[in-house]
């Protein structure tokens, strides 16, 4: 039988956190630039790949660096060429809303936090292209805060399957059962992620998951 324990300890295990300078040294790792290209990447990554966003976020500030993306006078010019480099050369989707929404965000940190990216939920919610999930994500992978937990479409999905919740469960019960239950919360929610990615899709690879026999789809 699956539990919410057994799948915090297996999946922790099986999908590391990932490292990621998005086109920094390591000595930038953890700075302020560092986090809003890390923001960056998570408003690129819907509907997308990760290895496509952080590609494209690296090939964004090659072209630009954040006082350029929080400049007014050439938004227009910026956001064609933004969503150009983003579509046509690594194929993300809804690439015209996601140069707006970069655009827009950078320039509100600016304006609202002085420069600095916030780590509040209610602030990092307020910056255009950071919803809940993304909000999460950013505390647990950019500011370390163990026990915060986004909720997406694939945890929503492995959890209900896995019978770890019911099929009327909102984001917020689920959300509730993983922080009590995981060790480290913000590990597990992007571990989730992944094994959705691989494992646990829409159409599911059920005879190459690793937890398949102790899965209630399957009984």
């Amino acid at each position: 039988m699956l539990t919410c324990k057994s799948v915090d300890s297996l999946l922790r295990e099986m999908y590391p956190l990932p490292h990621r300078l998005f086109g920094l040294t390591e000595k930038e790792y953890g700075t302020n630039e560092w986090r809003m290209r890390r923001m960056i990447a998570n408003i690129i990554v819907g509907g997308s790949r990760d290895v496509q966003a952080v590609r494209a976020t690296e090939a964004l500030f090659e072209l630009y660096t954040l006082d350029d993306l929080a400049n007014l006078d050439q938004f227009d010019y910026q956001r064609r060429e933004i969503a150009d480099l983003l579509e046509l050369k690594h194929k993300i989707r809804y690439a015209g809303k996601k140069a707006e929404y970069i655009q827009h965000a950078v320039r509100a940190v600016k304006e609202n936090f002085d420069g600095q990216l916030p780590r509040d939920v209610k602030e990092l919610t307020s910056l255009p292209g950071v919803g809940p999930h993304a909000a999460a994500v950013l505390r647990a992978l950019a500011f370390g805060v163990v026990d915060s937990f986004g909720v997406d479409l694939h945890v929503r999905r492995i959890a209900k399957r896995m019978g770890l919740v019911d099929e009327k469960a909102t984001d917020k019960k689920i959300e509730k059962m993983f922080v009590e239950h995981s060790k480290v919360p913000g590990h597990l929610s992007r571990a989730l992620v992944e094994f959705g990615q691989q494992y646990c899709r829409f159409h599911p690879s059920c005879k190459k998951c690793p937890v398949a026999k102790q899965c209630p789809q399957l009984k």
